[in-house]
């Protein structure tokens, strides 16, 4: 993850790599903490990649209220099996 600007504002760019051998699909997720009971689901959809990439832009008013936050990518195969990565982020 690296800061960008993105129309003249700072952005939190995601960069990770989204793949399976049988990808269907991929979904980011952000919740507050280092271990969230809540998470807020991106709608931004996340295609197959074959090498880390940007998988996003989250503007700074997203991580208003909390100093640490955890996104999570979730990929799900077309065989129904998933796979997770988590990355705790602080904030400053």
């Amino acid at each position: 993850m690296t800061v960008v600007r993105k129309d003249g504002k700072p952005v939190l760019r995601v960069i990770g790599v989204a793949n399976a051998s049988s990808f269907a699909k991929a979904t980011l997720y952000i919740g507050e903490g280092a271990n969230p009971d809540r998470w807020l689901r991106l709608k931004t959809p996340i295609r197959q990649t074959a090498a880390s990439t940007p998988l996003i832009d989250l503007p700074a008013p997203v991580f208003k209220g909390s100093k640490q936050w955890t996104i999570r990518l979730v990929i799900e195969g077309s065989d129904k099996e998933t796979r997770e990565s988590w990355f705790n982020q602080k904030l400053w």
